[in-house]
């Protein structure tokens, strides 16, 4: 399956685990709309982009992978305390606002879970680093290709797709993220497979 350049925008990224520079293909969030949703609530797309195949960032040195929401810049112990620190006091006037809110019949949530995702410390560096052949193995499947995983995640390559999730997955358990998060990943990645096997019918 090709999807049109026009469909992408690349972005230079910097992975936090191997510390290397690559080009990220983010698709272009205009060029697909949902029309409906499967049973189970899989949202089924208008025209041939299907936007679950590129949800998921991978860096093509290591095979660290995320959504781009969690694929952040690491963070030295300084800068880390320094943010813990700033979001403390930010946490103080949330909670104030948040009973403000509560006594006047709003309803206010936060995603905690999600947030601690959003920061990368030097321990999960190392953690990350040491499951790296962990990360390989699984996509051993995809270093036969001989070509970068995002050119091929780009060009649509059904394998790639699929094993995103799985390499996704991986890493943030290593992360400690928790079920919900792990819960999403697994369902997408399970959707994803699923798109795979309807388009290889067809094509």
């Amino acid at each position: 399956m090709t999807v049109s350049d026009r469909s992408f925008f690349p972005k230079e990224l910097v992975c936090p685990v191997c510390e290397k520079s690559f080009t990220r293909f983010n698709l272009n969030k205009a060029r697909f709309s949902i029309s409906k949703r499967d049973i189970d609530y899989r949202p089924i797309y208008l025209g041939s982009i299907n936007p679950r195949f590129y949800a998921i960032c991978v860096c093509p040195n290591c095979f660290y992978s995320g959504e781009d929401r969690f694929f952040c810049p690491h963070m030295s112990d300084d800068e880390l305390r320094r943010k813990q620190f700033f979001e403390g006091h930010r946490a103080q006037w949330e909670s104030k606002s948040r009973v403000r809110a509560a006594s006047s019949g709003q309803q206010i949530w936060k995603d905690t879970a999600a947030e601690k995702l959003r920061t990368i410390s030097s321990e999960e560096v190392n953690l990350l680093r040491k499951i790296s052949p962990l990360l390989k193995k699984s996509a051993a499947g995809i270093l036969l290709k001989d070509k970068p995983i995002n050119e091929l995640q780009k060009q649509g390559d059904l394998d790639v797709a699929v094993r995103s999730y799985e390499l996704a997955a991986i890493c943030y358990k290593g992360r400690n993220a928790n079920h919900r998060i792990l819960g999403y990943t697994y369902l997408n990645g399970a959707w994803a497979s699923r798109d795979a096997a309807e388009m290889s019918i067809f094509f």
